[in-house]
């Protein structure tokens, strides 16, 4: 069972060695994307690291900050690698450098074997239900229609959410009327210049968008496992679907739905398990996941599951010790 890793990194090296060096194992191979937005002293340090090494390689650079396209980039240009390079395996996972395995690659491997042909990847439906306002499948409530019917876009460094809600239902008089009268409260509270541009943006954009026809949009996480072909399918997806990229280019968080929406649009959807196989805690309210340290150690060892994040080496390091050598060293 050969593996590939696509690691998403963006700091702290030594946290990313410690979890190649427990990762290798014999014909395993990783993908390195390092964030362009992160310092190039680190990204050369771990390029110094890694230097001749086959089976590590690097993808190209992208904007890999919270919330932006770059991410999905990232992944695909790591498939490309891949198939240019020529690399033959049988699962790509997609991790982040701050993740960790719960089960040895011995483990790993068997279970990807013994399930060959499944696509592990979290998912829900988006749009709302005939009898709700949004589909009680999905985690994020009303707030994930409004990714996409919103137009996430940036101007001079700040981002808006277009149409803004403050400018709804449209009707331009009306709302000339309403940003005319706050204008010295604006001032007062220096949100002219954001105002004003929501305002314009709102005028030029009044309506809510519409997902391209014939797909329906799905959400889930960004972090999965899947096998080569499905690799392959969905990179040429990505690459034919010109118009869905555009649209996700202009959408917050596209990286939760990308993958989701390709396969559960396609003919693996009967192979998807609805299980990313990852330990991931979100605390209510928060768009980060739950930073594991030792007290979590017994959540983590009966997850049951075969990778965990997030941690972090500056927290709390111990805990890396504790799963190797209560879990991985066994």
């Amino acid at each position: 069972m050969r593996l590939v890793y696509l690691i998403l990194a963006h700091k702290e090296p030594e946290q990313l060695f410690r979890l190649i060096s427990r990762l290798s194992s014999e014909g395993t191979v990783f993908v390195i994307h390092f964030c362009k937005n992160s310092s190039d002293i680190v990204f050369n340090e771990i390029k110094s690291k890694y230097f001749g090494c086959k089976n590590i390689y690097f993808c190209k650079r992208e904007n890999g900050a919270w919330g932006e396209f770059g991410i999905v980039k990232a992944v695909f240009d790591s498939i490309k690698l891949l198939k240019e390079k020529k690399i033959n395996y049988d699962y790509l996972n997609v991790i982040s450098a701050q993740d960790y395995p719960l089960k040895s690659n011995e483990y790993i491997k068997k279970y990807f074997k013994e399930n060959y042909g499944k696509q592990f990847v979290r998912f829900w439906r988006m749009l709302p239900d005939e009898n709700c306002e949004y589909s009680e499948e999905q985690t994020w409530k009303g707030f994930g229609v409004r990714r996409i019917e919103k137009r996430r876009m940036k101007i001079s460094g700040e981002y808006y959410y277009i149409p803004d809600n403050h400018y709804m239902p449209h009707d331009f008089f009306k709302n000339l009327k309403i940003f005319i009268f706050e204008i010295p409260q604006k001032i007062k509270e220096k949100t002219l210049k954001t105002d004003s541009m929501n305002f314009i943006l709102s005028t030029v954009f009044p309506k809510h968008r519409k997902f391209p026809g014939g797909i329906e949009p799905y959400g889930g996480s960004q972090w999965w496992s899947i096998t080569k072909d499905c690799a392959e399918y969905i990179l040429g997806f990505y690459n034919k679907n010109k118009r869905l990229v555009e649209f996700y280019k202009q959408t917050l968080l596209s990286d939760e739905m990308f993958a989701a929406t390709c396969l559960m649009n396609s003919d693996y959807k009967n192979n998807v398990i609805n299980d990313n196989l990852r330990h991931i805690i979100f605390k209510e309210s928060s768009s980060h996941p739950k930073t594991y340290t030792t007290k979590d150690f017994d959540e983590l060892k009966n997850s049951g599951k075969l990778f965990a994040r997030k941690f972090e080496n500056t927290i709390d390091e111990n805990i890396f010790d504790l799963i190797d050598k209560n879990i991985l060293d066994k």
